[in-house]
């Protein structure tokens, strides 16, 4: 664990005292426009509600107060979104252990909030923030509200510069909120490498970009803040280029985001064992359900037709269709186990064959494949039976048989091979007689946790998980109905 943060020499962009937060007796001197002391929670839920939104209303007319000359440094319109907030921190989130965190661009603890949200008794996060404002409200925040107090003995706030942190230290994780695309070229440069430098190798960095900012400002620049942007871009796009892993879009922030995730250093399957499922990818929240953005498109297009004046008196059986297209694509949670002698079903449905096999497109070894057959009325989204890291995807073309045939087996396919904790793991997407369209969100390299969501298929389907025969125990029949990522199909002996 790094030592606190202790005051600091002069950073080469400014000088700047580092503070650890735990504070003197006495109070911090109030700054004229901070808001006034908040209430403690009561254990009312409805009137802890009540302050929560009160809180968040309180954040914001401080954010405003202080943007007022300061865009290109806060480089933001209004505090982040709880929406891209949580993806910010989600994989700080799913990753199990202590935890040592770097947040920089804190600003009013918008991300912070789920960040310690995340935070159990070991972890440990450093909170870098250039506005002097803004480091005095956020330790305010660690003194006055319960969640943040919960944990103020595992912070320390930096007023001053990143590039001037020790490089000594090491994080498990850094969420930048930095504007990296209202600083010049070699700024940029000197922050990424500072990152590199204090990231432990199985590490992640996710900071924000507003969507298509980038192509927006330069349509409104003279030639030479266009060059300035430019050559900044080109040294983000080759970041990313070389080492992102996920882009999550968040539409639900003022303006749409991306969060990109990186890793400098190339993963290894066993990172994948510390990993809990991400549960907040390519899902809508919708009450106790959820919703895959897969549907959106189609739910537009619905809404679309609906608007036409033409088709009004269609519009009864329109929203039949969206509430089946709802049903077909929902998302509920799912409760998944870790265990690395199970493998989970990667989907919901009716088990068909269980059977050994060998298949010289993987090897001559032996194969027990369990292949599980989706109705329109399952759940159509597939999970990864094991934690682990895909090493490649293979596509097969082939027809449209019904799915619960026999000559599904030469339908189009799509086979996803996991590195896991115990050996390969190969899923096999197949398409049936109205499945025509097989999506997966993973690519070589990714690293998955057991019972993550992958992909989908539709619309009805098959699905197949092969293990090598000799190094695992069947628990399923055929006929047996399954869920995916809580049924085990499979133990290993």
């Amino acid at each position: 664990m790094p030592p606190p943060l202790h005051r600091s020499a002069a950073s080469p962009l400014r000088r700047f005292a580092a503070s650890p937060l735990r504070l003197p007796a006495s109070p911090p001197p109030r700054l004229p426009a901070s808001p006034p002391p908040r209430q403690v929670l009561t254990t009312s839920p409805e009137r802890h509600i009540v302050q929560e939104v009160a809180m968040s209303v309180q954040e914001s007319l401080y954010f405003l107060r202080n943007l007022q000359g300061s865009f290109t440094s806060i480089g933001a319109l209004l505090p982040t979104s709880i929406y891209a907030a949580r993806a910010m921190a989600s994989e700080f989130a799913r990753r199990t252990g202590p935890r040592t965190v770097l947040e920089v661009g804190a600003g009013t603890g918008a991300i912070t909030r789920a960040i310690v949200e995340q935070m159990g008794p070991d972890d440990r996060l450093v909170l870098y923030e250039l506005n002097e404002e803004f480091a005095a409200f956020l330790r305010q925040r660690f003194e006055r509200e319960p969640q943040f107090r919960r944990v103020r003995d595992q912070v320390t706030i930096v007023h001053g510069d990143v590039t001037a942190i020790d490089r000594a230290q090491r994080f498990d994780h850094i969420i930048s909120a930095i504007p990296f695309t209202n600083l010049p070229a070699t700024l940029v440069a000197a922050i990424l490498d500072c990152y590199r430098a204090i990231l432990k190798p199985d590490g992640t960095l996710t900071y924000i970009e507003y969507a298509y900012l980038r192509s927006l400002k330069r349509r409104y620049m003279d030639d030479e803040q266009r060059l300035q942007v430019d050559a900044a871009s080109a040294i983000l796009d080759t970041m990313l280029e070389r080492h992102a892993f996920r882009r999550d879009t968040v539409l639900r922030n003022a303006p749409p985001a991306w969060i990109h995730h990186l890793r400098i250093v190339e993963p290894k399957a066993a990172d994948a064992h510390n990993l809990r499922p991400l549960e907040h990818a390519h899902r809508v929240e919708l009450g106790p359900t959820g919703l895959s953005t897969e549907a959106l498109p189609w739910l537009f297009g619905v809404l679309a037709l609906a608007l036409l004046p033409p088709l009004r008196p269609a519009r009864p059986y329109l929203a039949l269709l969206a509430a089946a297209l709802g049903h077909f694509f929902r998302d509920p949670p799912r409760r998944v186990v870790v265990d690395d002698s199970a493998i989970y079903a990667a989907c919901d449905g009716r088990v068909l064959t269980v059977t050994r096999l060998h298949d010289e497109r993987f090897g001559e070894q032996e194969w027990l494949r369990i292949a599980v057959f989706l109705s329109l009325n399952d759940v159509h989204l597939n999970r990864s039976p094991v934690a682990g890291k895909v090493e490649r995807l293979h596509r097969e073309h082939g027809g449209f048989a019904p799915a619960d045939a026999a000559d599904a087996e030469h339908n189009n396919a799509l086979y996803t091979m996991i590195q896991g904790p115990r050996g390969p793991v190969i899923v096999a997407q197949r398409t049936g007689l109205v499945a025509r369209r097989i999506v997966t969100w993973v690519e070589p390299g990714t690293l998955v946790a057991q019972g993550d969501r992958y992909g989908l298929i539709r619309f009805g389907s098959r699905t197949d998980v092969y293990v090598p025969a000799d190094s695992a125990e069947p628990l399923v029949r055929p006929g047996d109905r399954v869920v995916g990522g809580e049924t085990l199909i499979a133990r290993y002996r």
